[in-house]
């Protein structure tokens, strides 16, 4: 045994790596590693793209709901105002009525006492010798109780209870007599000017009635103009269609229903008013003149209303002012030939 030499073991040597080699393993790692990090940030930019979806989806809804949200606030918002328009009609309509009432009942009792005092003054002229200051005195008090009798029927027109008698009614042919009749009494620095149609559609109406509204209207116009200026007064008649774009374009102090109309308009180039006053020329005794009584225009809307018309009113201060009546023409009536 202990002839026998142990031999050595030796390990081989490792050869050394080749460079190509290790520079294509290292190419090898880059790459894999490139390949993790490309699908890790196309992981991200899905995860990134799918929430930006999602906070586009939220975005559309949060619009699609604040567009129904707008809308239903100016639903609201309309529904509210046409609430508070119909609250302040039925407000007006309540005050009309409670006046009306109150007008048909003093009227009424009043035209009695004037009847008993026009009696008894006619009593007094037959007893009275012509000429004598009796018989002055007794036609004072005569004419004061007829002009009694026209405040009284004016307070009846306003209430809806005046007599009234239905006919066809030719609106350019009460304009024309009216305008006659006005040309006499017609201020020196105010020019009246007519501007009639040749076919106008007739109207079903107390021919009274609506001379006494177009008389009131005309001697307000005459009045607007102030003294020293040259006024000038229009009126025109024409037949027209209202439609609900019409009763949408404002001005409407009595708005009638939509269909065929016959309009007189009567326009001034006067001092014109101020919305404060237009909001309340058809209230009765409401007066800027300084002897007016108030039931003129008043009247007039009464009898306007009776005939199932409307009133438009445009005015502005220092432009003067335009007022236009509106009666429905007759069912099947057809305008008279030129």
């Amino acid at each position: 045994m202990s002839g026998i030499r142990c031999a050595r073991i030796l390990k081989p040597t490792p050869e050394p790596e080749p460079a190509d080699a290790r520079h294509l393993r290292e190419a090898n790692e880059c790459l894999i590693l490139a390949t993790l990090h490309a699908q890790s940030m196309t992981e991200a930019s899905e995860l990134a793209a799918a929430r930006v979806r999602e906070a586009n989806e939220h975005l559309v809804v949060a619009t699609v709901h604040a567009q129904m949200m707008r809308e239903l606030a100016e639903q609201a918002t309309a529904q509210l105002a046409v609430r508070s328009k119909l609250e302040l009609q039925l407000v007006d309509a309540q005050k009309l009525e409670t006046l009306g009432l109150l007008s048909s009942g003093v009227a009424h009792d009043f035209n009695n006492l004037i009847t008993i005092i026009l009696g008894f003054t006619d009593l007094g002229r037959l007893a009275a010798a012509p000429g004598s200051s009796l018989a002055r005195a007794l036609e004072g008090i005569d004419r004061a109780a007829m002009q009694a009798g026209e405040l009284t029927l004016q307070l009846m027109a306003y209430a809806g209870h005046g007599p009234r008698r239905k006919v066809e009614v030719d609106l350019g042919i009460i304009g024309k007599e009216v305008a006659h009749l006005f040309t006499v009494t017609l201020p020196g620095h105010v020019k009246l000017r007519l501007d009639l149609a040749d076919q106008l559609p007739f109207i079903q109406g107390d021919p009274t009635q609506v001379f006494q509204v177009v008389m009131n209207l005309l001697t307000n116009a005459a009045e607007a103009c102030p003294d020293g200026s040259k006024g000038c007064l229009t009126l025109r008649t024409r037949g027209q269609q209202v439609d609900a774009a019409a009763l949408a374009s404002g001005g409407w102090s009595l708005a009638p229903d939509a269909g065929r109309y016959a309009t007189l308009e009567i326009a001034d180039n006067g001092a014109g008013m101020a919305p404060a006053i237009l909001d309340r020329i058809l209230e009765p005794c409401f007066t800027t003149k300084p002897a007016g009584h108030g039931l003129g225009l008043a009247a007039a809307a009464g009898i306007i209303r009776g005939h199932g018309g409307g009133l438009k009113v445009l005015s502005e201060p220092g432009r003067g002012s335009s007022f236009t009546l509106f009666l429905p023409a007759s069912r099947g009536s057809q305008p008279p030939p030129p």
